[in-house]
């Protein structure tokens, strides 16, 4: 039961940020520039899960293709254990990036992962579970 609420305390804190995200980018006039927006989709895997997609990922190599990464995806997808949630809608690659660099990544590695996401028109990304080291994030961005 515990467990349970950590999860809805997890899930109600990423949904927040999208939320936010999501709202900000409905209110910036700035984004004229970037006319792209993204949907977003999330959820928890097992490290089991992980594992396996990123085998997935690394037998891709450098020939990458954004229906590679749907696969990904739809893997991830099939095995989520929690907290899926696909509702963010019209995001910025500026305000993926930023929430990129608040989870702890450098700037560098965020601009990658901005530059595979306008490339292949989607990217999955990957954070550690806050309150379950047998977890992941998956995050899925995907152009709209």
């Amino acid at each position: 039961m515990k467990k349970d609420n950590m999860g809805k305390i997890f899930f109600s804190i990423f949904a927040s940020i999208f939320l936010a995200l999501y709202l900000l980018s409905c209110s910036d006039s700035s984004s004229s520039s970037s006319p792209n927006t993204y949907k977003i989709e999330m959820g928890t895997i097992s490290n089991s899960t992980y594992d396996v997609a990123m085998d997935m990922i690394y037998s891709y190599g450098s020939n990458i293709t954004h229906d590679n990464v749907k696969t990904v995806r739809n893997y991830l997808f099939q095995n989520t254990v929690s907290d899926y949630d696909n509702s963010t809608r019209g995001v910025t690659k500026e305000e993926i990036q930023n929430f990129l660099i608040s989870k702890g990544m450098t700037t560098t590695q965020a601009n990658m992962e901005i530059a595979a996401l306008e490339t292949l028109g989607n990217d999955i990304v990957f954070f550690g579970h806050a309150y379950s080291s047998s977890s992941k994030i998956w995050i899925y961005a995907e152009q709209e």
